[in-house]
């Protein structure tokens, strides 16, 4: 559906900025990282049950996510999801 394109979409613009070779490989570390939804400058914020807005615990995860350096390349990404 809208929303599972929009959110390959995210995915894509995100691989391609922290990609080593800025083209989504698919081989350097960042693109691994990724691939397996575990790279540490990306963070996925949803709310806890459908149709609730987030809590206030994930705030705070934002606020200390955005003050931490970035693991490689400069760059840090929030993605918020409304499911």
């Amino acid at each position: 559906g809208p929303i599972q394109n929009s959110f390959q979409l995210v995915e894509e613009l995100i691989f391609k900025n922290l990609c080593h070779s800025q083209t989504h490989c698919g081989v350097c570390q960042n693109c691994d990282l990724l691939k397996h939804h575990e790279h540490p400058d990306v963070l996925v914020i949803k709310p806890h049950q459908l149709g609730h807005p987030i809590k206030i615990e994930q705030i705070r995860e934002i606020n200390h996510f955005c003050q931490q350096s970035s693991h490689s390349l400069g760059y840090k990404f929030i993605i918020m999801l409304s499911i």
